[in-house]
């Protein structure tokens, strides 16, 4: 089934049903997240190449896309590449339009830097799942976890260098 042209290593890296009162969320690996509304995107034919959905620099590359309900009690629930979680508003990410630069979710280090892998979003009945490629398997109730701001990098809950990187992060109710 074709649903788009992509070009040169372009991927897709997420896909799901929508409607005009859903909201989009992406993130690049270094952490710049956008947030904008779905009556945003014009519809596209299965010959065009999508539409821009945020600006990235060298280097940097979409790590996260997710749709949201912004009337749903949903938080976002950040993971990064070196284990660490966190739970924050997704009020923190103000609404803007696509093709911005977005704002900084986690803070930048300058030794070892948390990476985004992965955003979910979960309600306080959610619980997150990580899991290693050495079978390491890490869950946490939504609920026991505090909100952090967008500046917190959250709490290591993996140590990649003991338990492996992280090939698996996901929400269950």
């Amino acid at each position: 089934i074709k649903t788009m042209n992509l070009k040169g290593d372009d991927e897709v890296i997420a896909a799901t049903l929508v409607t005009e009162a859903h909201e989009v969320m992406l993130s690049t690996n270094t952490a710049y997240t956008v947030r904008f509304s779905m009556t945003e995107l014009p519809p596209t034919g299965v010959k065009t190449g999508g539409v821009k959905g945020m600006t990235v620099k060298e280097g940097e590359f979409v790590a996260a896309a997710i749709t949201l309900d912004p009337s749903a009690n949903e938080d976002l629930v950040v993971v990064t590449q070196r284990g660490a979680v966190k739970r924050m508003s997704i009020h923190e990410i103000d609404p803007t339009g696509r093709a911005k630069r977005g704002v900084v979710i986690l803070k930048e280090l300058k030794s070892n830097p948390h990476r985004i892998y992965k955003l979910l979003l979960a309600n306080t009945a959610s619980t997150v799942h990580l899991e290693t490629e050495k079978g390491i398997l890490e869950e946490m109730k939504v609920v026991n976890m505090q909100r952090a701001d967008r500046y917190s990098n959250g709490s290591l809950r993996i140590d990649t260098a003991t338990d492996g990187l992280l090939v698996r992060a996901y929400i269950t109710n």
